[in-house]
């Protein structure tokens, strides 16, 4: 069961089901963890349009099967990743627990003017379903 205060967030029990059977977007992405996993996707949000990161489930290409965080390593690694973005965009987390295992919900704005955003001096921006690495080139057109 998700808890209520889940759906102050704006995620109810039945929006963090849907976002399980959600294919990827340009403003919905999913990742089992990992800080370099979670810090290209928070900046490639960040550049774009914002979006929505779901951490605890594989990618639909490898299956999209639920496994899961461990709400203590993650803090970690969003900790570790966040720190190293810049510009920061807004973020909104929340842990909910679905299926018996519990998830993480990033809520991440875009920077407004002051895109592109960078994680470990290196710009991304999210295309489609996935975040791609910007050349030179591309950082220009932001400035």
């Amino acid at each position: 069961m998700v808890s209520t205060s889940v759906e102050h967030q704006g995620f109810s029990e039945s929006d963090v089901e849907e976002l399980l059977k959600k294919p990827e977007n340009e403003v919905f992405d999913r990742t089992v963890g990992g800080q370099d996993s979670i810090g290209k996707a928070i900046a490639g949000f960040g550049t774009k349009n914002g979006g929505i990161l779901l951490v605890g489930q594989d990618d639909f290409k490898r299956g999209g099967k639920v496994v899961g965080i461990s709400e203590e390593e993650f803090q970690k690694e969003f900790s570790n990743a966040i720190t190293s973005i810049k510009p920061k965009p807004l973020t909104q987390q929340k842990i909910v627990e679905v299926r018996g295992v519990k998830l993480a919900l990033l809520r991440i704005q875009d920077v407004g003017v002051l895109k592109p955003c960078s994680y470990k001096g290196v710009f991304y921006e999210r295309i489609g379903d996935s975040v791609h690495q910007l050349p030179p080139e591309e950082v220009k057109r932001y400035h």
